[in-house]
């Protein structure tokens, strides 16, 4: 947490550092170490299969991490913060990522999905919407969103409602080492289709979507989720989008980083903050 209250956007992190898949022939980066999956994965595992509606042997999965390194390479330069091998069905994620649920679910959906290339629109932009990241490059995969229907109508972020839940409600070590998540749950309770007009971001990047605020006194931190595929802002009648921010319970530089404490939750999509907050003691 910090003393003052910053935004931090998740967009800027993804365009620089993905996660994606690789050839299955490549060798694993210098420095790579093997790794037994912590107890927290089999959640993340769950939840990816949950959403997917695919089911698999998490323990057939072979974990590496390059250890200290803030992203891996693929074959072609780019810089990535994990990615998945499907012949050797490896994972091989930069040390940073190591327990960040958002970025190990993403890897998951690909070892989920097989020797399946790429990333399918309806695997990571649909069924597991808010659940595992799409942006940049598997964005470009996913290719054009279907056209909206002659019976959307365009409302504003304020026509729908904004709930959030937070699990486990007393997080600490004793309980998933830590690792604790908050939910904030969008719903279209109008009877037709709607696309939310989401207000712009005054930058260049996409407009915020999902948001959270986390304030402890005067001391705070806010984080915006940027609607980086148009899905993000379109809902069927009577829809509710999820979106997962993953948390553990530790003092550090990132946005998964909770001190123990007493926290206030808030969460929004658009410019509309949930009605309820909830007020969360975080344990060492």
């Amino acid at each position: 947490m910090t003393s003052t209250i910053s935004a931090r956007i998740l967009f800027a992190v993804f365009l620089g550092v993905a996660s994606s898949c690789m050839s299955p022939l490549a060798p694993l980066p210098d420095k790579a170490e093997r790794f037994d999956a912590p107890s927290i994965y089999a959640s993340w595992w769950a939840m990816t299969e949950a959403c997917s509606a695919l089911t698999g042997d998490l323990g057939s999965v072979r974990w590496y991490v390059v250890p200290g390194a803030s992203s891996v390479r693929l074959e072609d330069g780019s810089a990535v913060a994990g990615y998945w091998q499907a012949r050797t069905r490896r994972i091989v994620l930069a040390g940073e990522s190591q327990y960040q649920g958002d970025i190990i679910r993403h890897e998951m959906l690909h070892a989920l999905l097989g020797s399946a290339k790429g990333h399918p629109r309806s695997a990571f932009r649909e069924q597991c919407a808010g659940v595992v990241p799409c942006t940049d490059r598997c964005v470009a995969d996913g290719g054009p969103p279907a056209p909206l229907g002659p019976a959307t109508m365009t409302v504003a972020p304020a026509d729908l409602e904004v709930g959030i839940d937070v699990t486990p409600a007393t997080p600490g070590s004793a309980v998933q080492g830590g690792h604790f998540t908050m939910v904030i749950s969008v719903t279209n309770a109008h009877s037709e289709p709607v696309v939310v007009a989401l207000p712009p971001s005054g930058d260049a990047g996409p407009p915020a979507s999902f948001s959270y605020r986390i304030t402890s006194g005067s001391s705070g931190a806010w984080y915006d989720m940027r609607a980086a595929t148009p899905e993000v802002s379109r809902f069927a009648a009577g829809e509710v989008k999820r979106f997962v921010f993953d948390f553990r319970n530790v003092g550090g530089p990132t946005r998964y980083d909770v001190a123990p404490g007493t926290y206030e939750f808030r969460g929004a999509y658009g410019s509309a903050w949930s009605a309820m907050s909830s007020t969360v003691t975080v344990l060492p």
